[in-house]
């Protein structure tokens, strides 16, 4: 197993609480985002096209 200084692994834990903080208002409903205060609830983040499987292609050989 790693050995890792307590300071290495109080910022990973850090950056991975901030991680989780930041992607829960695109996994939460609606209904409950309405509780949340707004400056929260409004920081969803904008999935692309190819995230949101609204891209598609057709090709055809002639």
């Amino acid at each position: 197993m790693l050995n890792l200084p307590r300071w290495q692994t109080i910022v990973i834990a850090g950056i991975t609480l901030l991680s989780a903080l930041f992607a829960l208002p695109n996994l939460l409903p609606a209904s409950v985002l309405d509780h949340m205060p707004h400056w929260y609830a409004n920081s969803r983040i904008n999935l692309g096209l190819d995230l949101r499987g609204g891209a598609h292609f057709l090709l055809e050989a002639d």
